[in-house]
C-alpha cells in the first residue's frame, strides 16, 4: 500500500500515562503524533510545561490541527520527549480535570473507532480457519472502507464513527478495495472471490454501482468438489491485487485455482482497466489464459512498469508455449507488452520448481525489483540491465544478489525451510517477511510434524539495495503481511501467533496486531 494506510481503525501512536481507565475523570496518555486525551462530552483542553502554555483547544474553535473524533477522542499534535512532564486540563460540561503526565519511552496506539461486523461463527480457530475482512482507507483518510469474508462493503466516516452504508455485493467475500476519484467525486473498485468474481466500481459514498465486469467469463468458474469444504470460497475465481493508478485506471489480477477430477487446474490474467468507463485497455496474455498460479504483482508509481512471477505449488496440468512458470516477467503497464522475463531457477534437491505467495515488489520508480520465494530466498533486480539472448523470445535479466534466508536446514534428518512469503522495496532496501517454518514438498514420505522452527522464522529483514544487512527483527509470532507508507518512512508488519487454539487455551496472551517501524 503505497497510498494512505492503513489497517482496521487505529491510528498508531501510544502508551498510556497518567490516570488509569477505572479512574474517573479523563485519560490521557502519549501517542507518536502528539498527546490523547479521552472523555466524553470534552470541550476545552489546556496543556502547560512548567509556566508556558503549549496548547489550548475549544470544541468548535476550529482547530483542525487537534482532530476530534466521536466527540470523546482527542487527537493533540505536540512534539514531546521521553521524561518531559504536561499538565493537562480537561473540561466537560459537567466537571474539569487536572492531570500530570510524564512522557513514557515509547508511544502506543490510539483506538478511535469500533465498528461491529458479521458474527464469525462458525469460522472456528480451532479448525484452522477464519473469515477474511480487507480494509482501506481514503487519500485523505477521512473514510475507511471494510469488506468481509460475508460480501458485505461498508464505508465509515472516521471522526464519528458513522457507518455511511453496508452493502452485501457479493455471494462470496469482499477481496481487494481501492479508492479513486471521478468528476471530483470518491468511487470504490472492489474486487470479490466469488463464483462470479467480478471487479465493481461504486460511488463511494452511496454504493450505487457504475460499472462491473465479470471475471469469470475469462478465467472461467467451478464448484466445490467436496461439500463442507471450509476452504471452497478459495477455490473460486476472485480478484487478488488490485491498484488504483495516478490517471484513474485500474490493474488487477484475476486469479482462479481449482480441483477437477484429482487435477489441479489454473487460469490467471492480468487487466488493466479504464477507471471511468471499465473499458479493458490490456489484458496479459493477451489471447489466452495463463495455465499458471498469479496471487501478486506490483506496479511502479507512474505505472509504466509491473513485476510478476508465475508459480503453481503443484506440476502444472497445461503448460504455455510461450510463458514459463517458475518465471518473472517485468511488463510495460502502458500497454501489456513483457520487457523482460527471468527463469528462476529450482532450489534443487528440495524443489522442483520455484513458488512465490506475496513476495513481489517494485521500488517506487521502478528501477529495482525484489522477489521473495516459498524456498526461502530473496533476489533482488535492476529492472533496466536486461539483454538480447540468442534464441529467447523475451530480453533477459538476472538478479544482481540472491539472499538464502530461509533456505532448507537440516534438523536431525529432517529439513526445514522458512518461505520469504512478502517483500517490499523502499528507496534504499528492501523488506522481506518470513512468517513462518515449513518442509520442503516430498522431502519426506508421508506426514511429519516440523521438528523445530527454522532459525530465520518469524523474521523481518531490511537489505541495502548494495546486498548488505540493514537491520532485522524477530516477532513473537507469525507475521502475516508488510505495508510501506508512501513517504517510504513507515513499515508496519502484521502479527498473528502460530497456534493460536492452543496459546488461548493455555491462557498466555496472543500477540495480535500491528508493529510500527520507522525505516
Amino acid at each position: 500500500m503505497r497510498g494512505g494506510l492503513f489497517l482496521l481503525i487505529f491510528l498508531f501512536a501510544a502508551f498510556m500515562s497518567g490516570c488509569s481507565g477505572n479512574e474517573p475523570g479523563p485519560r490521557v496518555y502519549f501517542v507518536r503524533d502528539g498527546l490523547a486525551v479521552e472523555l466524553p462530552g470534552i470541550e476545552t483542553v489546556t496543556i502547560r510545561s512548567g509556566e508556558k502554555t503549549v496548547f489550548k483547544w475549544q470544541k468548535g474553535g476550529g482547530d483542525e490541527a487537534a482532530p476530534l473524533f466521536s466527540d470523546k477522542n482527542l487527537l493533540i499534535p505536540i512534539h514531546w520527549r521521553p521524561g518531559e512532564s504536561y499538565d493537562v486540563e480537561v473540561r466537560n460540561k459537567d466537571a474539569r480535570f487536572t492531570n500530570r503526565v510524564m512522557a513514557p519511552l515509547k508511544p502506543s496506539p490510539m483506538l478511535i473507532q469500533r465498528v461491529k461486523l458479521e458474527n464469525v461463527i462458525p469460522f472456528s480457530i480451532d479448525q484452522g480457519t477464519a473469515p477474511d475482512t480487507f480494509v482501506r482507507f481514503s487519500g485523505d483518510n477521512k473514510y475507511l472502507a471494510i469488506g468481509s469474508f460475508h460480501g458485505y462493503l461498508r464505508v465509515v466516516e472516521v471522526r464519528t464513527g458513522k457507518v455511511v452504508y453496508s452493502r452485501k455485493i457479493a455471494e462470496g467475500m469482499v477481496k481487494r478495495i481501492g479508492w479513486g476519484e471521478m468528476d471530483e467525486r470518491r468511487v470504490l473498485y472492489v474486487g470479490e472471490q466469488s463464483p462470479d468474481g467480478y471487479i465493481y466500481c461504486l460511488d463511494a459514498m452511496t454504493g450505487r454501482e457504475i460499472w462491473k465486469y465479470r471475471l469469470a467469463d475469462d478465467i472461467e468458474t467451478s464448484r466445490p468438489e467436496r461439500e463442507n469444504d471450509r476452504y471452497a470460497i478459495y477455490k473460486f475465481p476472485g480478484v487478488y491485487q488490485l491498484k488504483v493508478l495516478p490517471g484513474g485506471d485500474v490493474v488487477i489480477v484475476g486469479t482462479h485455482g481449482w480441483d477437477s477430477e484429482g487435477k489441479r487446474l489454473y487460469r490467471c490474467l492480468i487487466y488493466r482497466f479504464d477507471g471511468r468507463t471499465g473499458r479493458i485497455k490490456w489484458r496479459w496474455p493477451a489471447d489466452r489464459t495463463l495455465p499458471y498460479g498469479l496471487t501478486w504483482f506490483d506496479i511502479s508509481d507512474d505505472g509504466r512498469k509491473l513485476l510478476l512471477l508465475t508459480s503453481t505449488w503443484r506440476p502444472p496440468e497445461q503448460t504455455d508455449s510461450v510463458y514459463e512458470n517458475g518465471a518473472l516477467y517485468c511488463l510495460n503497464g502502458d500497454t501489456g507488452a513483457v520487457l523482460w522475463e527471468y527463469k528462476v531457477p529450482p532450489l534443487r534437491p528440495y524443489y522442483k520448481r520455484a513458488t512465490a505467495w506475496q513476495g513481489v515488489a517494485l521500488s517506487g520508480d521502478g528501477r529495482y525489483a525484489a522477489i521473495g520465494l516459498n524456498d526461502g530466498r530473496g533476489m533482488f533486480f535492476d529492472t533496466g540491465r536486461a539483454v538480447k539472448v540468442k534464441g529467447k523470445r523475451f530480453l533477459q535479466n538476472s538478479p544482481l544478489w540472491v539472499k538464502e534466508l530461509g533456505t532448507p536446514v537440516l534438523i536431525g534428518d529432517i529439513p526445514v525451510s522458512s518461505p520469504v512469503s512478502y517483500a517490499e522495496a523502499g528507496k534504499e532496501e528492501v523488506y522481506f517477511v518470513l512468517p513462518g517454518t515449513s518442509i520442503p514438498s516430498g522431502a519426506v514420505k508421508g506426514k511429519v510434524r516440523k521438528p523445530a522452527p527454522h532459525p530465520a522464522a518469524n523474521q523481518l529483514y531490511a537489505v541495502g539495495f548494495d546486498g548488505r544487512l540493514r537491520w532485522k527483527w524477530k516477532s513473537y509470532g507469525s507475521m502475516q503481511g508488510i505495508y510501506l507508507s508512501g513517504d517510504n518512512r513507515w513499515l508496519f508488519t502484521v502479527n498473528a501467533l502460530a497456534g493460536m487454539a492452543g496459546a488461548r487455551r493455555g491462557g498466555r496472551t496472543s500477540p495480535f496486531g500491528i508493529t510500527l517501524f520507522d525505516t
